[in-house]
């Protein structure tokens, strides 16, 4: 099977490691244009690395800081066709309880 997202937009949390990193980088080699968003810049860094994807620090535990991330997609390349949640937290955010 061939699968391509080519000119699709993606949009993928947690893609400083882990299934995050890998998630944005399958994505990107199927031609998606590729948001990816991490709380550690570093390895973020490391992820875009490969190309095809557009990277931005976000604690998505920021309610406010989420919904402007992905409002700057939509503004970039339009409403994300897909969103890969490969972020995870060990603490309890006010933002998960509104």
């Amino acid at each position: 099977m061939n699968l391509r997202f080519d000119g699709k937009v993606v949009a993928v949390s947690g893609a400083g490691h882990g299934l995050g990193r890998a998630t944005a980088r399958s994505f990107a080699a199927m031609g998606a244009r590729v948001f990816a968003c991490d709380v550690r810049p570093e390895p973020l860094a490391e992820t875009a690395s490969s190309g095809g994807i557009d990277s931005a620090v976000v604690d998505l535990t920021d309610r406010a800081a989420a919904k402007a991330w992905i409002a700057a997609i939509e503004r970039k390349a339009g409403q994300p066709v897909l969103a890969v949640s490969a972020s995870g937290s060990g603490r309890t955010s006010q933002a998960n309880t509104r």
